[in-house]
């Protein structure tokens, strides 16, 4: 497996997860490093909802010997799932079909198409964030570990 940078392991998990938003109904796109509402102004009455990605911590899970030598890498990345306007039992329940589709997408494709040594969809827990001050709700929000070398 070829080693990878953070940005590289960041890469191919957005291009899993944009596939599997692509499929939805109402499609999304997910919007990277960036933890704002979209189109605030709107009437209120419409339930808009946008994923967002933000970087988490990175742990060393091991030194790989070899020529140059290599680390085994562990990082983690917060999914947040945001939405504005409607009912709330209207956005609640559009909540699910996004958080099932980003599940099954990364349990089926846990790889990335071979990009990584895996990725596992965990709880959200806030110390995953690395980001001090930077409030993710926990009612919607994944944390997707990746392993990779680099």
């Amino acid at each position: 497996m070829a080693t990878l940078t953070h940005d590289q392991a960041r890469a191919a998990l957005v291009s899993v997860i944009n596939a599997a938003l692509a499929e939805l109904d109402d499609p999304l796109e997910l919007v990277v490093r960036d933890p704002r509402y979209l189109d605030v102004d709107r009437s209120e009455d419409f339930v808009r909802s946008q994923v967002v990605l933000v970087d988490g911590k990175v742990a060393e899970q091991g030194f790989l010997q070899g020529i140059p030598p290599t680390w085994d890498l562990e990082a983690m990345f917060v999914i947040g799932i945001e939405g504005l306007g409607g009912e709330d039992a209207a956005r609640q329940a559009g909540f699910w079909p996004i958080r099932q589709a980003i599940v099954q997408t990364i349990a089926d494709d846990f790889r990335l198409g071979g990009a990584v040594t895996y990725a596992q969809v965990r709880d959200f827990e806030p110390e995953d964030i690395k980001t001090p001050g930077l409030e993710i709700s926990t009612l919607n929000s994944l944390t997707v570990a990746v392993q990779f070398v680099s």
